[in-house]
C-alpha cells in the first residue's frame, strides 16, 4: 500500500503496563499520557480539520480507559469518546487512536490458547475490529516489542516502516519523533483535511455521485 493512501499510522511507546492488586485490568501510564499529549497537539492544530466530536480513543482495558478519560477532561477535552472495543463496534469516528496497553502479552495469557482466549486487543477479530473504526486516520499507539511480535500487529508495525508511516521508540530503543511530530506528519499528509478531490472524483464522473459526496471531503483519504 503506497504511503500517499495510507490512512493508518503507528507510534511506539516504551511503556510498562501494570494492573491494581484487586483487578485483572490493565493500564499503561507512559501510553495513557503520549494519547493525551497526542490528542492535545491535534486538536489544537490550525493545520488539521477535527475537532473533538471527531476523535474516538479505543482502549483495550477499562483501567486504560478510565486513565485516559481522567487525562483528556484535565486538558479540557471531555468531548473525546473514549472506551473499549465493544464501544466501538458498529460506529466510526473520523479519527481512532488505539491504545493497545501492554508491553507483551501477559504470563497467563502465553499459557493457553490466544485464539480461545482473546486479551485486550490481540487476536484477529479484536484487530480487525480496532483498524477499520476510522473512517479517516487510524492512529496506533503501542509498545514497539508487544507490535512487532504478536500476529495481525506484526503485519501492521511491517506495513507502518514500510511506508514512513511508524514515529516513536522501534524494539531496538531508537527514538523517533513525539507528538508534535506526528501532528506535523499528519498535517504534511493531509490525511486528517480536504485531500485530493479530483483524484477521488476526477472530472467526467457521474456529477450526482460528486455531488452526493461533496459533503464529506473534509476527512476523506484517498485509498490507492
Amino acid at each position: 500500500m503506497p504511503w500517499e493512501g495510507s490512512a493508518l499510522l503507528c507510534w511506539g511507546v516504551d511503556g510498562c503496563h501494570a494492573h491494581a492488586l484487586d483487578s485483572p485490568s490493565y493500564f499503561n501510564d507512559a501510553e495513557a499520557s503520549r494519547v493525551a499529549a497526542l490528542l492535545d497537539s491535534l486538536l489544537r492544530c490550525d493545520r488539521v480539520a477535527c475537532e473533538p466530536r471527531d476523535v474516538g480513543v479505543l482502549c483495550a482495558f477499562r483501567a486504560q480507559t478510565l486513565r485516559i478519560r481522567a487525562l483528556l477532561r484535565a486538558r479540557g477535552l471531555g468531548a473525546v469518546t473514549v472506551g473499549q472495543i465493544y464501544d466501538f463496534q458498529g460506529t466510526e469516528k473520523k479519527c481512532v487512536i488505539v491504545s493497545l496497553t501492554l508491553t507483551r502479552r501477559p504470563s497467563a495469557a502465553a499459557e493457553t490458547d490466544a485464539a480461545a482466549l482473546p486479551v485486550g486487543l490481540l487476536g484477529a477479530r479484536r484487530f480487525n475490529v480496532a483498524v477499520t473504526r476510522a473512517k479517516a486516520l487510524c492512529v496506533v499507539v503501542g509498545h514497539p516489542r508487544l507490535l512487532a511480535s504478536e500476529d495481525y500487529w506484526r503485519d501492521f508495525y511491517e506495513s507502518c516502516k514500510e511506508n514512513d508511516a511508524f514515529r516513536g521508540a522501534d524494539p531496538d530503543g531508537n527514538e523517533n519523533g513525539g507528538a508534535a511530530e506526528l501532528v506535523d506528519l499528519i498535517a504534511e499528509k493531509k490525511l486528517l483535511a480536504a485531500g485530493d478531490y479530483e483524484r477521488m472524483y476526477p472530472t467526467g464522473d457521474d456529477i450526482c455521485r460528486r455531488e452526493l459526496h461533496a459533503c464529506e471531503t473534509a476527512w476523506r483519504v484517498i485509498l490507492v
